[in-house]
């Protein structure tokens, strides 16, 4: 299964630079895997199309949701598989 990870932050926002780093380290691990970083104050418009109310947020797919920081690379893949196992 195809994973696509949208990583939205800020520019002000140090942790989702961390969230990303994990992000991309499984994007480069896996060729199934995409990332992508959002920066929610340049494009408001992905805030509003995820409902967003917390920095970082991880959407996996554009269905599963992840607010606040990640903590590892582990517990993404966690995330991813909760998603992929329904």
């Amino acid at each position: 299964t195809a994973v696509t990870l949208e990583i939205i932050t800020a520019t002000d926002n140090e942790t989702g630079a961390l969230v990303a780093k994990h992000a991309f380290g499984l994007a480069v691990a896996s060729p199934g895997i995409r990332s992508f970083v959002v920066m929610g104050d340049v494009f408001p418009s992905a805030l509003v199309k995820y409902s967003i109310n917390e920095l970082p947020h991880t959407v996996i797919n554009g269905r599963y949701h992840v607010s606040g920081v990640v903590a590892d690379e582990e517990v993404l893949l966690r995330h991813i598989a909760r998603y992929v196992n329904g």
